[in-house]
């Protein structure tokens, strides 16, 4: 044997997995050894789904596993996989609409042409290409996706509602949930329904569109649905989000194709409040109806135009949640009432009619949701919105700002000491340059900006010391409320004050830094909505930005029809993943519970190592720094 090559490792077997499979005693499962045709192919269904297997791959992976074990499957792996799609399809109803591109006409099929006269695409065969590429609305049914998934929630969101009717939760102070919250807690059911096991599910929908990066050529605009009353982690899984259906489109929708959207999920919303969901309850066997109610939205500012046919919001009635009408100042719109009425919300059903306020007339989304539920979210109004116009003050060349903008001799330096900041141990949260910024993510601006905003007001290197006072003042507030999970009532006065001395101290600096959106957050989600809905953090959207993410998982290089991949491996995903867990649960098989536990671990983790500091621990490297430090100044 050749030097520096040892013996070969040897692989470890069945029978060796199998032993180190931690069995609990009180494992009241039925012990498998061997698989049943099912089972065998409930597992090639699921292996090929998550690891994203391509159709080729998967024919060569039968022919793997006859080479290896001479033993044939009982089945083609990709024609197993076909079938549990067949039975997703069935399950969630699953249908499919066609549009033209040009006049939004309703075709017969997917290879359909328009018959309308008027239109450019009259008898034109669609085709790939921008321009002749037709709109495809995908239709699912959120009854048995919210039925799936209350057979595993149900008793988390019943163990909330018993303790807001028998008053345990009115006395604590901490307010980490949106179930913590008055607004949640009016729209719960009535007591004696709860005895009588009726409850109420409360809904958050959110829309907004998307560019996939197989799809260049078009736009996608998903319609998501969360629950609330779970945790703040658990209802922002992705097994927790159900999606009502998905539009590609080249061109935002018109009021026409919203129509065609919306009204099937309406329709489906009012026939649910009417006779509910029997939902059997595991912890004690009891069924409770349950009742869907579309409650809030999370929804940004140009999906809401679009859904909602909004003023410009360089119109002077472009805010949609109050009637305030803003002030113009040369081509920017400043908003700033200083003693805001909290009473003054928008009436959109005598607005609309009358065509008042900047409103041109009805739309089918104010019947399914008013516009005062659409709750500001963090991402959109802080993250993407505020803080990206506050790094822009500081650090652009024409800052509209002087007294923020940051020293030009003293930039080099800044920059370097920002590069140069280590990461946190979790890749969300990632501190890159400011050179990064106009390709960061929300949660990587408001990383940079938690030590950025800070360090440049401690360091008093802008142009004037009350331009660090406004922003350490924003960071400071930002800063409060981004620590929602651990918000208590004494905090609200806190915020708000500071809210107040922050509006005042930026209007007096420079009025235009007071944009719609520093409106919102201020006027509205701070000081009128937080102590009865929550923070904007509290209603983040960062979780439904993450299931466009999901959606492009494990879709293989080769796929051409990417539009219906997306829809089909989230349909398939559910129902597999659902089938697999009740398969588990009765059944004790080492491979299948290692697949399981696969599916559920998700992303990779990552973080540090842990060690546990003692006394006797003495840093040299810390001491001599600061030894130093102590000695210049």
């Amino acid at each position: 044997m050749r030097e520096g090559i040892g013996e070969p490792v040897e692989e470890e077997s069945a029978e060796e997995i199998r032993g180190e499979v931690i069995v609990h005693q009180n494992d009241a499962r039925i012990s498998c050894s061997h698989l049943s045709h099912e089972q065998k192919l409930l597992y090639a269904t699921i292996f090929k789904l998550h690891f994203g297997i391509s159709e080729e791959m998967a024919s060569f992976l039968d022919d793997f596993c006859q080479a290896m074990t001479d033993v044939t499957l009982p089945e083609p792996i990709g024609k197993s996989v076909k079938k549990a799609m067949y039975e997703a399809e069935s399950r969630f109803a699953h249908r499919k609409s066609y549009y033209c591109n040009q006049c939004s006409s309703h075709l017969g099929g997917a290879k359909a042409v328009c018959e309308n006269t008027s239109c450019p695409l009259q008898g034109v065969a669609p085709k790939r290409c921008k321009i002749m590429k037709r709109t495809t609305v995908h239709h699912l049914d959120i009854a048995p996706q919210l039925s799936l998934i209350l057979e595993r929630v149900l008793p988390s969101i019943i163990s909330v509602h018993r303790q807001i009717h028998h008053g345990q939760g009115v006395e604590r102070v901490e307010r980490s949930e949106t179930h913590s919250f008055p607004k949640y807690q009016r729209l719960i059911e009535m007591r004696s329904d709860f005895e009588e096991r009726k409850i109420n599910i409360l809904l958050t929908i959110n829309f907004d569109g998307v560019k996939f990066k197989k799809l260049s050529r078009s736009e996608a605009w998903p319609i998501y649905i969360r629950l609330e009353g779970l945790p703040f982690k658990e209802k922002n899984k992705f097994e927790n989000v159900i999606m009502a259906g998905i539009t590609f489109i080249r061109k935002p929708p018109t009021e026409q194709l919203l129509t065609e959207m919306f009204s099937r999920l309406r329709q489906e919303l009012v026939q649910l409040r009417e006779s509910g969901i029997p939902v059997v309850n595991e912890n004690d066997d009891c069924t409770w109806l349950c009742t869907p109610i579309l409650a809030n939205g999370v929804i940004d500012f140009g999906a809401l135009k679009t859904l909602y046919d909004l003023p410009r919001w360089q119109s002077l009635h472009g805010c949609h949640l109050c009637t305030f009408a803003g002030e113009r100042a040369g081509y920017r719109m400043i908003w700033f009432p200083r003693f805001p009425y909290q009473g003054d919300r928008r009436t959109f059903t005598t607005s609309s009619s009358s065509s008042s306020q900047g409103m041109r007339g009805r739309t089918q989304m104010m019947d399914i949701l008013s516009l005062n539920n659409c709750i500001p979210d963090a991402l959109h109004v802080i993250s993407e919105g505020i803080t990206c116009d506050l790094f822009k003050a500081m650090f652009s060349v024409h800052s509209r700002v002087p007294v923020m903008k940051i020293r030009s001799q003293c930039l080099p330096s800044f920059h370097h000491i920002i590069a140069t900041t280590r990461n946190y141990t979790y890749a969300s949260k990632f501190i890159l340059g400011i050179e990064d910024l106009p390709c960061t993510t929300g949660s990587e601006k408001d990383a940079l900006s938690f030590v950025a905003f800070p360090l440049a007001a401690a360091l008093n290197i802008c142009a004037e010391p009350v331009g660090a006072v406004a922003v350490l003042a924003y960071w400071i507030v930002v800063r409060v409320l981004e620590k929602s999970a651990e918000m208590l009532v004494s905090d609200f006065e806190v915020v708000q004050d500071l809210a107040k001395s922050m509006k005042l101290l930026w209007y007096a600096i420079e009025p235009t830094l007071f944009t719609l959106k520093v409106h919102c957050l201020i006027d509205h989600a701070i000081l009128e909505d937080l102590s009865d809905v929550g923070s904007p953090y509290h209603w983040s959207a960062s979780s439904f930005e993450c299931m466009h993410r999901r959606l492009q998982l494990r879709i293989t290089q080769c796929t051409t029809n990417v539009e219906d991949t997306v829809v089909e491996n989230f349909l398939l995903y559910k129902h597999m993943v659902d089938r697999l867990n009740k398969e588990t649960q009765l059944v004790s098989n080492v491979f299948m519970d290692r697949l399981q536990a696969k599916v559920r671990a998700g992303e990779t983790p990552r973080s540090g190592y842990i060690y546990l500091l003692r006394k006797d621990w003495l840093v040299m490297a810390m001491v001599v720094y600061l030894t130093n430090y102590l000695s210049d100044v």
